[in-house]
């Protein structure tokens, strides 16, 4: 069932026979008040490994790359949903990884119902496997906090080529 937020009215009505006029009396209130629906949000964090040039290859919970001479690159791509009733009209992204990123959201703001809004990073060098966080804590337009998290992984292998020298005599 769809949640409804605002104002809603309620009238009551009650009819009852007057002991000393021996007739129908009725009497009617009205209520009204304000229903305040809570916000909901989703964060979606993703990573994949950087490509030449400013381009990024397919996101996913995780990347893997290669550490040669040099640590491997990644994109990460978060994601901001509106799940809920109301508008978002603050957002907070922190991530683990990247720090304080709320100031890449803020012109999205107010977020309206069921809009969405991303921000890709690119060229993150990670010499080491790497785990990391986003969360969102938004505030909707009626007040009321939701708050998200999603992970993403980094897996950084390391090429190693070992060679082997043979020598063979001529008499073999």
């Amino acid at each position: 069932a769809a949640e409804f937020c605002g104002e809603l009215e309620n009238t009551a009505t009650v009819t009852a026979n007057h002991p000393c006029l021996a007739q129908p009396i009725e009497l009617t209130s009205t209520c009204t008040t304000e229903v305040l629906c809570p916000p909901d949000v989703e964060i979606i964090k993703e990573v994949a490994c950087a490509l030449p040039g400013d381009a990024c290859g397919t996101f996913g919970e995780t990347a893997t790359g290669v550490k040669n001479s040099a640590c491997p690159e990644f994109c990460y791509r978060i994601k901001v949903v509106n799940t809920g009733p109301v508008a978002l009209t603050s957002l907070t992204v922190t991530d683990t990884l990247l720090g304080d990123i709320s100031d890449e959201f803020t012109s999205f703001v107010p977020l309206a119902v069921g809009a969405e809004t991303d921000f890709v990073i690119l060229r993150v060098a990670l010499c080491d496997d790497t785990p990391n966080t986003a969360t969102v804590v938004a505030v909707g337009e009626f007040g009321g906090e939701a708050t998200d998290s999603d992970d993403a992984s980094v897996e950084v292998e390391t090429l190693d080529i070992d060679c082997v020298s043979l020598v063979a005599s001529p008499d073999t």
